[in-house]
């Protein structure tokens, strides 16, 4: 009898525990933020040589020579859930986004392009590219993935 006791009392702290943390998890928000190219530029986030930097790099698709962290990369994944389900109002998890591409780091800021699957049907390439141009410089895009620049803010 005592130890059915114990287990349930264990049962139910172990509940609440976990409610409190889900709790606290959706009440922090997500660990980071996003930016477009422009508002990062605008903000002053970033300069003219760090567009044109990246520009190189995604124009001319070469790989970045570094990898992104494991944690910054969940991270990022986290926040673009977080984007998601306030967007669309729909439960996601961060195994369903991948970072497409990783253009480097940037004052505080990673360059990324980030594919979340909730969106794939719009991700086919196009015919034709799209040029987004920034303080004069040019960013060819072939798909409706754009380039962000997610910065920690926990």
């Amino acid at each position: 009898m005592k130890t059915r006791i114990k287990k349930t009392i264990a049962f139910v702290l172990s509940a609440l525990l976990l409610t409190l943390c889900m709790v606290f998890t959706t009440a922090c928000g997500a660990p980071g933020e996003f930016y477009s190219l422009e508002e990062a530029y605008e903000l002053n986030y970033i300069t003219k040589r760090d567009l044109e930097t990246i520009a190189t790099y995604h124009n001319n698709n070469i790989k970045y020579p570094q990898e992104l962290s494991s944690e910054i990369e969940e991270k990022i994944k986290i926040t673009a859930c977080e984007r998601v389900e306030t967007t669309y109002d729909y439960d996601w998890d961060a195994d369903s986004v991948e970072i497409n591409k990783y253009y480097g780091k940037y004052n505080d800021f990673y360059a990324v392009r980030v594919h979340d699957h909730f969106l794939t049907w719009l991700a086919q390439p196009w015919s034709e590219p799209r040029i987004e141009e920034i303080a004069g410089v040019k960013f060819e895009y072939w798909d409706p993935l754009t380039i962000e620049l997610w910065r920690d803010v926990k």
